[in-house]
């Protein structure tokens, strides 16, 4: 996979200590991103669906390594570099480089686990892995982490720095608000914020830099919206950065989900998938995501206020969250099925089709008839709308 140069620049220490400069790299198709918070249980959630995923042998990656993001404790959001491996946060809070680092490592290191809550396979027959993160202790584990990120910028962000030099009023206004513990980090409903001061003269040059380092990833964005699917290609800087430059301290956000509702962040690859994880994964999560998926949808429906499980695993109440076209392809997948009626797996898909037409997305699905047999070419007309769907994004 593609590397981007990691020079310093501001945004840099708000992700330093999650993204540990990771060697490995977990490639993949797309994957779509669901996040929620539960203040009541102080935790976030993720929901991962991840397409098409392979082991990237440009960066030699071991084996051990590649099962540990895909099948153990670890996840990946969106591909390089975002990779979270509990096996680096344990070893580092064990060795940390800095004493005010280890507890925070130790604390991200028993904060969050990963359950795999399957393995399926995308319309073009790639493998993919659906995965739910838990990330618990959440007031203490955000402000332990601008806690060290204070102190990071505190201590080492020097004036000679190369980046910041070409940016002093940037850098001035990063080392004021660390004077007054600026919250790097944040959670504002569903959505996890990172957020840094800026100079607003000096914006666009910052923002013309960290472009430059986002083009250089094999990565597109997407996100859907009540207007529909808003494809933002090779460009993503409206969809990532929210600029509030006129507030009392001047800063720009780069959120991860919505604060309401269960959007769908949606990323995709233009990377070339590899069969090099294939048995690999379908021998460490045996369990079939699409059958149980499915199966959850015909005894008790699409998902809201429904109750079910499958195994050990309560899908309630993730079956409301779980983006749309997930729970088409299972139901398709379903239709020839022993002992699965058509005119069930009918009636989910209009359903479905009322929840996504009803200001959820485009392209538009189907319209079907509930009462209506599901016929070959009613199929055909779901699968191209899966297909548009989950095809990259562009522009």
């Amino acid at each position: 996979m593609t590397s981007v140069p990691m020079r310093r620049s501001p945004a840099r220490p708000l992700v330093l200590i999650s993204l540990l400069l990771l060697s490995a790299c977990i490639g993949m198709k797309r994957q779509r991103i669901v996040t929620y918070s539960d203040p009541g249980r102080d935790r976030f959630e993720l929901l991962l669906f991840s397409e098409g995923v392979f082991r990237s042998d440009s960066n030699r990656i071991d084996e051990n390594r590649a099962k540990r993001f895909v099948a153990g404790d670890g996840f990946v959001l969106g591909g390089w570099p975002f990779q979270f491996d509990k096996a680096v946060f344990v070893e580092a809070a064990r060795k940390p480089k800095r004493p005010e680092y280890g507890k925070v490592m130790k604390l991200i290191a028993s904060s969050f686990r990963t359950i795999h809550l399957g393995h399926y396979r995308d319309h073009d027959g790639a493998i993919s892995v659906a995965q739910r993160v838990i990330i618990t202790n959440v007031s203490e584990l955000v402000r332990e982490l601008n806690a060290v990120a204070t102190a990071f910028l505190r201590n080492e962000i020097a004036p000679d720095n190369n980046f910041l030099a070409e940016l002093p009023r940037t850098r001035a206004a990063i080392i004021a608000a660390a004077d007054i513990e600026f919250e790097w980090l944040t959670i504002d409903g569903n959505s996890l914020i990172f957020q840094f001061p800026v100079d607003p003269k000096e914006w666009p040059k910052l923002r013309s830099h960290l472009m430059k380092d986002l083009k250089r990833t094999p990565i597109s964005f997407a996100i859907k919206s009540k207007e529909g699917l808003l494809a933002k290609g090779r460009n993503p800087g409206a969809l990532l950065f929210e600029e509030l430059l006129s507030d009392e301290v001047p800063h720009v956000r780069v959120r991860l989900g919505t604060p309401r509702g269960a959007e769908v962040l949606r990323y995709y690859s233009d990377e070339t998938y590899r069969k090099n994880l294939e048995a690999t994964i379908e021998k460490l999560i045996p369990d079939k995501w699409d059958v149980a998926l499915a199966d959850a949808m015909l005894a008790h429906g699409i998902g809201r206020h429904t109750r079910a499980t499958t195994g050990d695993r309560e899908l309630w109440p993730l079956l409301a969250r779980i983006p749309i076209e997930d729970r088409v392809r299972a139901l398709l997948r379903a239709v020839d099925r022993d002992g699965v009626s058509r005119a069930t797996v009918a009636k989910l898909l209009a359903q479905l089709a009322a929840r996504w037409n009803d200001g959820e997305g485009r392209p538009e699905a189907p319209i079907a008839d509930p009462d209506a047999k599901l016929d070959d070419a009613a199929l055909k007309r779901w699968w191209r709308w899966y297909a548009h769907v989950c095809a990259p994004a562009t522009g």
